[in-house]
């Protein structure tokens, strides 16, 4: 137990600093700004409006553009919008997603590795039922909404374990997620572990990986054991089951554990449970809270340096949401995290935390009264790129008597 834990201790560490997110901090200098000027307004459905902001910043004008949302609005639905054709296991532009989902607006949320397939690193939670859980980084929050509406800004964990028909059990590290590490190292979130795989992930499992020798998949379809193979291609995960992904010491519990035809129990939850979730997706860490902007961030060159950057903050009641996108270009010079702070609660927020930014950076509204999109950061920035997930606003439009 002293050995896993001291692993677990150094996946995390490590984790954090692979995503360019170092543990040392940086004490934010006072920042000087001015009140923000409201430039245009426009409606997107009501209780749903597109603003444009400048605000005054070193002898220069920041532009930054906000959607802002009324959660009390019964019309109006907050959810997790991933992948492509709303797979985890894959990247697309936040308008792709917006189009495919049918959402009127949405910003880019968690980290993601670019180099791979690109599943989200946090937390999605839609409809009550949870897809992936939560990045093990210390200080990255997850944004959840209650079954009344509200929504919470909170740090989130996830348990979970499998357990063979003899009674014995193994932890579940994982649900839907990517690989974060190479295999063999210290932090790899694979090795000696074992991850569970829906169709929510993609239609097919993980099947052999490189630097794997010994991937064991066991198929699972009515919680009974439909397959048990070793280092072989991506096979179709069943309609009504799921796939346990394995390498390691994880692949021995489930070969001496399970065979063809034994029943699987299966368990896992977010951690604390007290709150009823139904729908959350991750965020990054805190830029302001109970109307404060948060004074230490982690020192690195994307965090401490001014960049495009997405933000979200929500008002003391918990039923206001500001979608907040700031970009850097020939024409504007982006911000700081104190200065995207002092945004946020000069918007009105009283919570408030920091998104995927630099070119991921996406802010996307739908055109009043046809179906064009639009994705409203600024032209000179980079063209469109794919991310992992985003927050996606819909209006369900009142039905008639």
């Amino acid at each position: 137990m002293q050995k896993e834990d001291r692993r677990r201790r150094i996946w995390t560490t490590v984790l954090s600093c692979l995503l360019i997110l170092q543990t040392s901090t940086l004490v934010a200098a006072a920042v000087s700004q001015g009140p923000i000027k409201e430039q245009s307004v426009r409606s997107i459905a009501p209780g749903i409006t597109y603003k444009e902001y400048s605000e005054a910043m070193e002898n220069t004008r920041v532009i930054f553009r906000v959607v802002e949302v009324d959660l009390s609005n019964p019309n109006i639905k907050v959810k997790p919008i991933y992948g492509n054709n709303g797979q985890i296991g894959s990247k697309a532009k936040v308008t792709t997603m917006v189009s495919q989902s049918g959402a009127v607006a949405a910003i880019n949320s968690s980290f993601f590795r670019t180099d791979n397939e690109g599943g989200t690193l946090g937390t999605i939670i839609k409809d009550g039922k949870i897809l992936s859980n939560p990045a093990k980084v210390p200080g990255w929050k997850t944004l959840a909404f209650t079954k009344g509406g509200q929504a919470v800004i909170g740090s989130f964990g996830f348990r979970g374990q499998i357990k063979a028909p003899n009674g014995k059990t193994f932890p579940l590290e994982g649900l839907n997620k990517t690989e974060y590490f190479a295999p063999g190292s210290l932090a790899s979130n694979y090795s000696d572990n074992i991850h569970l795989f829906t169709r929510d992930w993609s239609p097919i499992s993980r099947g052999s990986l490189e630097g794997y020798e010994d991937i064991l998949e066991v198929e699972v379809k009515d919680n009974m054991v439909t397959d048990i193979r070793t280092s072989l291609g991506p096979k179709p995960i069943p309609q009504n089951g799921y796939v346990l992904f394995a390498n390691g010491s994880a692949s021995q519990f489930l070969k001496n554990n399970f065979k063809r035809g034994d029943k699987v129990e299966v368990s896992y939850q977010m951690t604390p449970g007290q709150l009823e979730i139904m729908q959350a997706i991750g965020v990054n860490y805190s830029l302001v809270e109970k109307g404060v902007p948060v004074l230490t961030f982690p020192s690195d060159s994307d965090l401490t340096g001014k960049h495009s950057r997405s933000a979200i903050g929500i008002d003391r009641s918990g039923t206001r949401m500001y979608l907040v996108s700031v970009d850097r270009s020939n024409r504007n010079p982006g911000v700081t995290l104190p200065e995207l702070a002092n945004i946020l609660i000069n918007l009105g927020a009283y919570h408030g935390v920091n998104l995927d930014g630099g070119s991921s950076t996406s802010l996307v509204v739908r055109q009043p009264g046809n179906l064009q999109l639009t994705r409203v950061n600024d032209g000179s920035v980079d063209e469109e790129h794919p991310v992992a997930d985003a927050l996606g606003i819909f209006y369900l439009a009142p039905q008639g008597p």
